[in-house]
């Protein structure tokens, strides 16, 4: 199944213009959006949302990279060959979607932090916007942002437990 939806992701018409613009998307998941945040964090002096926020990140990572190199999953240029990538990856492998679970996270974590209202519906936007890039831009099949998403707000919910209860 996520073969034969990425094929028909990448047969779209459109789907070279969105992978131009979605470039930019991806960036901003990097790192830098919840960076900026943590440093917000200090400065309000919320030290507990800030370690919530370090651990959440830390959790993420560990689980990534035993994911990332525990399946050593191919990302799809390599599984399935003639599949054009807009960036050169970091990695040969694909799953979990590091960008998804970081950036759902980040959401999770502006959730819990300002509660569900106005500020979390661009937040979460914009996480399902970096996840989309991803396989956009020829670098993730579906099943991979899928566990992104449950990454990213398993350690949100891990961290949680961890500091603030």
């Amino acid at each position: 199944m996520d073969v034969i939806f990425f094929n028909w992701l990448m047969s779209l018409p459109s789907q070279n213009t969105q992978a131009k613009w979605l470039r930019k998307i991806s960036w901003t998941g990097d790192g830098y959006v919840p960076i900026a945040f943590g440093v917000y964090l200090l400065y309000s002096h919320q030290y507990d949302w800030a370690k919530l926020t370090g651990i959440g990140y830390l959790l993420e990572r560990a689980f990534y990279f035993l994911c990332k190199y525990g399946f050593r999953r191919k990302r799809p240029a390599n599984a399935i060959g003639d599949v054009e990538t807009y960036i050169k990856p970091a990695d040969q492998y694909s799953f979990p979607s590091g960008h998804t679970s970081a950036a759902f996270l980040f959401a999770s974590i502006v959730a819990g932090y300002w509660g569900v209202g106005w500020m979390i519906l661009p937040v979460v936007l914009w996480a399902a916007l970096v996840a989309f890039s991803r396989m956009i831009m020829g670098l993730h099949f579906l099943s991979d942002l899928l566990f992104g998403v449950l990454v990213g707000n398993a350690c949100y919910w891990i961290a949680r437990v961890i500091v603030l209860s």
